[in-house]
């Protein structure tokens, strides 16, 4: 059969375009959605991973939970955290004070400028990013476990010392 200019092309992106399972039925679905034969010769298809603003089941990703334990005075608490999580603002989200009468005052709100949100990671230190050169510069004297919480993420389950220089 003939086929004109525009319908080649169609064909070949129709050839080209990858194949995603579907989490539900297990077909193949395609990654452009039916409009993408209306478009231009000239303009890309939208992907429907990408330029889609519904999510699909198909393509929606799970976030992994991580459990920190935190230990202040002689009380312990267990909260969950998600993958890359700033510690400081989930130790906040929980109503766990991170910081001293000093570090009340005088705080940065979490820039990682001021060094009061001090904490020390007991148990798990290798489940966190490396220390920044931030981190270096303002804790170059204190134990290597000790962490500015504002620039902490977390990647795992850990144990957390909040306030350790008290």
């Amino acid at each position: 059969t003939r086929m004109n200019f525009s319908q080649q092309q169609q064909q070949q992106q129709q050839q080209q375009q990858p194949a995603f399972a579907s989490s539900f039925t297990g077909t193949a679905v395609a990654a452009t959605p039916p409009s993408a034969a209306a478009t231009s010769p000239r303009r890309p298809a939208p992907c429907a991973v990408l330029g889609s603003r519904t999510s699909s089941p198909a393509f929606t990703t799970s976030t992994k939970t991580h459990t920190v334990t935190v230990r202040f005075g002689k009380k312990e608490k267990l909260i969950e955290v998600d993958t890359d999580a700033d510690l400081r603002k989930s130790l906040l989200a929980n109503g766990i004070d991170v910081y001293t009468l000093g570090g009340k005052l005088r705080n940065c709100g979490g820039g990682g400028q001021c060094g009061t949100c001090l904490v020390a990671i007991d148990e798990g230190l290798y489940r966190t990013n490396p220390r920044t050169a931030r981190e270096d510069h303002l804790l170059y004297d204190k134990p290597d476990e000790w962490r500015l919480a504002c620039r902490t993420r977390v990647n795992g389950d850990i144990t957390v010392r909040t306030k350790p220089q008290a």
